[in-house]
């Protein structure tokens, strides 16, 4: 395993995690917006 191997991966993971945060965030603020 290369370092830049190992790198791309660990930047996968953590755009997957941010992705996967904001995409819930968005979610969240859109059924807030539903209720009113």
């Amino acid at each position: 395993m290369s370092d830049a191997k190992l790198g791309y991966m660990l930047g996968n993971i953590v755009g997957f995690i941010i992705g996967y945060f904001v995409i819930s965030y968005i979610i969240r603020f859109i059924k807030n917006l539903w209720k009113k």
